[in-house]
């Protein structure tokens, strides 16, 4: 009989898989209610938008390595355990009575399903399937909206940090500004760094790609965690770039710039931009490991 099989002849991994799905269908009608909530805010606001895409992304993931992944074998029972008792204080603290309403209560649920999904795969799927598809499966963590008082200290910290590069930029290419916290007296021209200037959604949308390539395309820790990293510097840099040139353009060209739809709708334009650095540093990460790359053993589908 060959190695992960059945007597009947059916793989294992089969078998396994039909009751990690089962499980996971009962578990998500069980969590039906906080899947609609969210599934509306995503509908009805930008900043939960990409939610949608995450179990697209997840299942994707597993179902493209499913042909290589390792046979199954025993539940990883420690972890199993330990992502259990995380599921109920996630679903104590997101039910009516745990002191908690609106957006952080939701939180807290969808931690809880997320939390849920990983402590039935680590008992179903096994330690070394668990493990082969610990990343998909933590994806999923991108479920979680989070609180508008999370939001707003991203927020804050992204509008005062563009603030900074912004200066600099403006000292750089020789424009006089005098600033005055986050306002900028420019020539005939006074500007605020606004709270809706931050930039936050397009930093979380390019934090999470980040993720997702780091994963895919590179295989030292260290260059994965350089390329995630580098979303920080690069999400104020984008901010600044965006407010010197709506300033300059305003000052130099033609005034009614800070009214057209260059500033209240041009944030895709400056998302697009910011994506050539990311991929030229991915690019340069990327051809960095091309010896590595190349003495990587490829998994064996029978490996335990």
């Amino acid at each position: 009989m060959a190695p992960g099989q059945t007597p009947s002849g059916a793989p294992l991994a089969e078998h396994v898989w039909r009751r990690w799905g089962l499980v996971v269908g009962v578990w998500t009608i069980l969590w039906g209610a906080p899947l609609l909530v969210l599934a509306k805010l995503a509908f009805k606001e930008d900043l939960y938008s990409h939610a949608l895409l995450i179990p697209v992304v997840s299942g994707y993931l597993i179902w493209t390595e499913r042909h290589r992944c390792p046979s199954p074998n025993s539940a990883a029972w420690p972890w199993g355990v330990a992502l259990g008792m995380l599921t109920a204080v996630w679903a104590a603290l997101g039910s009516p009575w745990g002191g908690w309403s609106g957006d952080e209560r939701l939180a807290f649920q969808m931690l809880a399903y997320v939390t849920g999904i990983l402590s039935a795969s680590a008992l179903v799927l096994g330690r070394s399937m668990f493990a082969y598809y610990a990343f998909p499966l933590a994806f999923l963590v991108f479920l979680v909206p989070l609180p508008a008082s999370v939001v707003h200290l991203f927020e804050t910290a992204l509008q005062h940090g563009s603030a900074d590069v912004a200066e600099w930029m403006f000292v750089a290419t020789g424009m006089p500004s005098i600033r005055d916290g986050l306002v900028f007296r420019l020539p005939g021209l006074t500007i605020e760094v606004a709270q809706e200037c931050s930039g936050f959604r397009s930093t979380l949308v390019l934090f999470i790609v980040s993720v997702l390539a780091a994963q895919m395309f590179l295989l030292t820790g260290w260059k994965r965690a350089l390329l995630i990293l580098s979303i920080i510097p690069l999400g104020l840099a984008r901010n600044a770039f965006r407010i010197w040139t709506l300033a300059t353009l305003s000052i130099e060209v033609d005034p009614t710039i800070m009214d057209s739809a260059l500033h209240h709708r041009g944030g895709p334009v400056f998302f697009l931009l910011s994506l050539i650095p990311l991929n030229l540093l991915l690019w340069g990460l990327y051809r960095s490991e091309r010896s590595r790359r190349n003495s990587v053993p490829i998994p064996s589908p029978t490996a335990s």
